[in-house]
């Protein structure tokens, strides 16, 4: 059957020039299943990583976070682009002191690298993992393109009390772990399935929520509410 002419709905409006519309890969969930994120670090062959074509040919729908000084960073995100993968940019950390030209040097030259990428990480242990001046700006700047970050959580998770209060997309990791750990035998296949529970555990909460709310019950803080309840208070919380 030849495919139906007509524009395509899932296409962001020519007004939205957020590069999360543009470059985000088109997603559908009409079930409304609990979802879970995979987020790949691509060193490239001579970090000892993979040829991009391999990674690109996986079936299932990642973000692939690529270093943008590497010399073929570009061309790598051209190949994942052209096979539906997302690009996010693998930030370096920022040097001691980093200046707000600095800092807006460095992501001018990330943009230029990767110009389809929808968000940004700071490599593990970057200051831009944290809620610092460096952040705050790099932020500023993300929102400005509408692109987002990714956070590696922990903590008070500075970085997406930042990320929100500009009105930039944020998401934080909820596992991060290397080329190590994914050698032991089925602890990729573990991680996976306990990151899929840990979604249906999210929504189940939702769920229980309302049913509390629904028949007169009520949220008790009497130790205070962590950061990770924090959406739920909001749900729930008296108007008055």
């Amino acid at each position: 059957t030849p495919a139906a002419s007509g524009p395509d709905p899932f296409a962001p409006s020519p007004a939205d020039t957020r590069a999360v519309a543009h470059f985000a890969a088109p997603f559908q969930n009409p079930d409304r299943r609990p979802l879970i994120g995979i987020l790949l670090f691509d060193p490239g062959v001579a970090g000892g990583g993979l040829a991009s074509e391999a990674v690109a040919a996986l079936p299932s729908p990642v973000t692939v976070a690529l270093d943008p000084s590497r010399a073929d960073a570009t061309d790598a995100e051209k190949t994942y682009r052209a096979a539906g993968k997302e690009v996010a940019i693998l930030a370096s950390n920022l040097p001691a002191g980093a200046t707000a030209q600095d800092v807006a040097v460095s992501y001018q030259s990330y943009r230029a690298a990767l110009p389809e990428a929808v968000a940004l990480i700071g490599e593990p242990g970057s200051v831009l993992g944290q809620g610092g001046m460096a952040l705050q700006q790099m932020a500023d700047m993300l929102a400005g393109d509408g692109r987002g970050l990714i956070s590696y959580g922990g903590g008070l998770n500075g970085a997406q009390m930042v990320a929100k209060k500009r009105g930039v997309p944020v998401v934080t990791l909820s596992r991060y772990f290397d080329a190590t750990d994914a050698l032991a035998p089925g602890y990729l296949a573990h991680e996976l399935d306990r990151a899929a529970f840990l979604a249906v555990s999210a929504e189940l909460d939702l769920i229980i929520d309302d049913v509390v709310i629904e028949l007169g019950g009520s949220i008790t803080a009497e130790h205070g509410i962590g950061l990770s309840y924090r959406k739920r208070l909001v749900r729930s919380a008296d108007p008055a």
